[in-house]
């Protein structure tokens, strides 16, 4: 695992923006991590979008991360780029989605008003 974890590494210093993952319940701890977001809708004409997520979804490495949950928090610092999600917060709005060798997880967010 070691070794995919490291070839995800350049990707996320390129494209990733530092955030904290946070689990729901009272006084769980916020975990520092890197995040690469999506901020497209995953919606595309001439298809049923019904059992699709309309919104922004984000990617986390599970070195990082081992297992976020629903509900959980991801927020990003006022100072980070892309300006999109800069000072926002974001709730994991489904169950979060591993990759088949474990090395990202995918979770579909809704901003939190």
């Amino acid at each position: 695992m070691a070794a995919f974890d490291a070839a995800l590494d350049p990707a996320y210093e390129e494209w990733g923006t530092p955030a904290t993952y946070t689990p729901p319940g009272d006084g769980a701890p916020a975990v520092p991590c890197v995040a690469m977001v999506d901020l497209r809708d995953d919606r595309e004409p001439g298809f049923a979008t019904a059992q699709r997520h309309i919104g922004p979804m984000a990617r986390l490495r599970c070195a990082e991360i081992a297992a976020p949950v629903m509900d959980g928090v991801l927020a990003f610092a006022a100072d980070v780029a892309p300006a999109a999600v800069a000072g926002k917060a974001y709730r994991i709005a489904t169950k979060p989605e591993s990759d088949r060798v474990g090395g990202e997880w995918s979770l579909k967010l809704k901003l939190l008003a």
